[in-house]
């Protein structure tokens, strides 16, 4: 993000970030005035909206998208794609103080941080809006960081060579 400031992709995350707070408060909205919804459903779409509140739309993006990195270089970290998306609204969810519980360690004598864990359906569904939202910059960024460590990768054993032509 830092080396491509001025590359439209942020704004255009950010909008979409907005455009799902704002599907979010309509749902929100929606159930208010007595519509039927699926419990799992509603608690996904609220998640967003409280999360909104709580963290700035940078802050959403690099989440998301440093899990997709993190996927990219330790894919071992996840057994398959349903362990991805379940670490993926972990992180999430994050970024929402009320998310967390606290509690204290009488044997280490500290306060401990647990963060609450979502209903499976409802993570799933939690997932699947993150990833149609931020997935594909999710994929491009992950793609563009592993182009970039392949280069260094291929200057260091180029400065390599030529060292030990050197001698």
């Amino acid at each position: 993000m830092e080396k491509n400031s001025s590359n439209p992709t942020w704004s255009i995350l950010r909008d979409r970030w907005y455009s799902l707070i704002a599907s979010a408060k309509a749902v929100t909205v929606e159930c208010q005035s007595g519509a039927a919804f699926n419990r799992n459903v509603l608690e996904a779409w609220s998640n967003i909206e409280k999360i909104s509140n709580s963290a700035d739309s940078s802050q959403v993006i690099t989440v998301v998208l440093a899990m997709y990195l993190m996927r990219d270089d330790s894919s071992h970290r996840f057994k398959s794609e349903a362990a991805f998306e379940r670490q993926l609204v972990r992180r999430f969810r994050a970024l929402a103080p009320h998310y967390a519980g606290e509690y204290y360690d009488q044997h280490s004598g500290k306060t401990k941080r647990v963060y609450r864990d979502t209903r499976p359906r409802t993570a799933v569904i939690l997932a699947g809006l993150l990833k149609e939202t931020f997935g594909a910059a999710g994929l491009v960024v992950a793609r563009l960081e592993q182009q970039e460590v392949n280069r260094l990768r291929d200057d260091q054993q180029a400065l390599q060579e030529a060292l030990s032509a050197l001698a």
